[in-house]
């Protein structure tokens, strides 16, 4: 039976006798209420279970009473089914409408219902709301070079984190993506939110400097977070989310690992930056990035060695946009593999072109971003560009920074020699100011330390720029390492370098970044550049 009871058991008992305690006497009356008015009644009730005590949904029905032969009430027949099947399927549906799947957490939908009633709430009560947006940041590229796997790992973990940072009462929920929003508990007054808010996103900060361990293996990121307050920052729902993500974007652009808080002129900065996102993604299709070529000089200034292709995007109404403006956004957009193959391309196809034209480049040399060296097929695309080009695989350099190589020893290694199977030359760009030991640089195989400008800049007079520019010159040189400094802007600097062995020179000493074609015309064979 459904019941769980025999015939025996419920014989001349009551009916209360079937439920749970906490109905037993006030929905009792409601149901005996239902049938004096209406001679039926219909609806659920959590029964008890006469096997094993247990509590169930069930769907009950009662028809119309019963008399006896002189009209009085005899009885009512009740017919009661098993319902759990069927909530379990509902609350299944529930939390698949309502929660994230991976991480249990609210999702977006319910998210907005709590944002929802909790505006509506504070508008009557006159208290303070405080709406929170988070993305993690460098979560993509480890997502993409350890899989989805290791990255729904961190992502359950984050949950974990952001809930421990919280109040039992406030809710966190995953938007999707690496993108969370938290709803603290209204405040009664701006200055109660404010701290509030400011404790929360330093607990949040703070619980990201514990690394993540996936794979046996250590992995930090960071959080950008956007605060907005409710009234101040609007009392509609759409608004105060379109601000609060306003201020993480913003976040973002003040260097990341930070929180801001919504200022009424993040808007026209944000617009710009939406626009700037747009223009970008059509940039390459549109033929408006370019590349300028500084020129690479030997150690004594008197013998062009090749050139640095660098970015520039020609923008059709703000004119030449500064790299350092655009590609971060790349970076973000997930266009910088694209844009970066487009690069080694065409500085490919301009030295051959060069090199046909009898001007006298030896190579060039490009900048390989993070997610370009990591994805598994830099070498495979630029083995493709080279046949398509037919330029020499010598006559390409390719330009990494230290913190590239560092993040990932072993698999840095591994690419790097299926690049050098190639026949490229590796170069180390920036070096000093990153963290890399004597002993990887011997394993690296690499060609050639780029001394980073910082250190030029205090050239000669600057006894530790010195001592730096002179230890680096010389470590180099043990691993059969050549050494190229930037920056050089002075005769001083490059009377310096020169007098300590430094192979080869590039900075506004010799030229500025410029077009193909004026730096065609200033260093071809009619107009080669020399110092005496």
């Amino acid at each position: 039976a459904v019941s769980g009871y025999a015939v025996s058991q419920v014989l001349d008992q009551l009916p209360n006798m079937l439920t749970v305690d906490n109905q037993q006497e006030a929905h009792l009356r409601y149901v005996l209420k239902q049938l004096h008015q209406h001679s039926t009644w219909e609806g659920e009730v959590w029964a008890q279970s006469g096997a094993n005590g247990g509590a169930y949904p069930g769907l009950g029905r009662a028809l119309p009473r019963v008399l006896d032969d002189e009209g009085d009430l005899a009885s009512y027949v009740c017919f009661f089914s098993d319902i759990s099947e069927r909530k379990a399927s509902e609350q299944r549906i529930h939390r698949l409408a309502y929660y994230d799947a991976l991480t249990h957490l609210p999702n977006r939908t319910l998210f907005q219902d709590r944002l929802h009633t909790a505006l509506q709430s504070a508008e009557r009560q006159k208290s303070w709301v405080v709406l929170m947006f988070l993305d993690l940041d460098r979560f993509k590229p480890i997502n993409d070079s350890l899989g989805h796997a290791a990255g729904d790992r961190m992502l359950k973990e984050m949950a974990t984190r952001l809930l421990g940072c919280v109040d039992d009462d406030d809710t966190v929920a995953r938007m999707g993506g690496d993108e969370f929003t938290l709803l603290l508990q209204p405040r009664a007054s701006r200055e109660m939110a404010l701290n509030r808010a400011i404790h929360v996103a330093e607990q949040i900060l703070a619980s990201l400097v514990k690394p993540f361990v996936l794979e046996g293996r250590e992995f930090f990121v960071t959080a950008s977070i956007g605060i907005a307050l409710s009234p101040q920052d609007g009392n509609e729902l759409s608004q105060l989310m379109k601000n609060a993500d306003t201020a993480m974007y913003h976040a973002k652009e003040r260097g990341k690992n930070n929180f801001q808080f919504y200022q009424a002129d993040m808007n026209a900065s944000a617009l710009e930056r939406l626009e700037l996102e747009s223009d970008l993604r059509h940039a390459l299709e549109q033929e408006e990035f370019v590349l300028y070529y500084q020129p690479q000089f030997s150690g004594d200034g008197k013998r062009l060695t090749g050139a640095e292709a660098l970015l520039r995007w020609r923008h059709p109404r703000r004119g030449l946009v500064p790299p350092g403006d655009f590609i971060p956004v790349l970076e973000e957009l997930g266009l910088v593999v694209d844009v970066g193959d487009w690069v080694i391309s065409e500085a490919c196809r301009q030295l051959k072109a060069w090199h046909q034209a009898k001007v006298r480049v030896p190579k060039v040399s490009v900048n390989i971003s993070a997610r370009q060296f990591s994805d598994g097929q830099l070498g495979t695309r630029i083995a493709t560009i080279l046949r398509d080009t037919g330029l020499p695989p010598a006559c390409l350099e390719l330009e990494l920074t230290e913190s590239i190589l560092m993040r990932e020893v072993s698999e840095a290694m591994q690419i790097l020699d299926g690049l050098k199977n190639l026949g490229l030359s590796i170069a180390v760009d920036d070096f000093g100011t990153g963290y890399s030991s004597l002993n990887y640089l011997k394993q690296f195989p690499i060609d050639v330390l780029k001394i980073d400008r910082t250190f030029v800049d205090g050239l000669p007079s600057g006894e530790q720029d010195a001592q730096i520019a002179r230890a680096i010159i010389a470590m180099a040189h043990s691993l059969n390492l050549a050494v190229i400094a930037e920056g050089v802007e002075t005769h001083e600097q490059l009377d310096f370098l020169r007098e300590h062995g430094c192979d080869e020179v590039q900075g506004y000493l010799f030229g500025r970044p410029m077009p193909a074609n004026r730096f065609e015309a200033q260093f071809s064979n009619d107009a080669l550049f020399m110092f005496d």
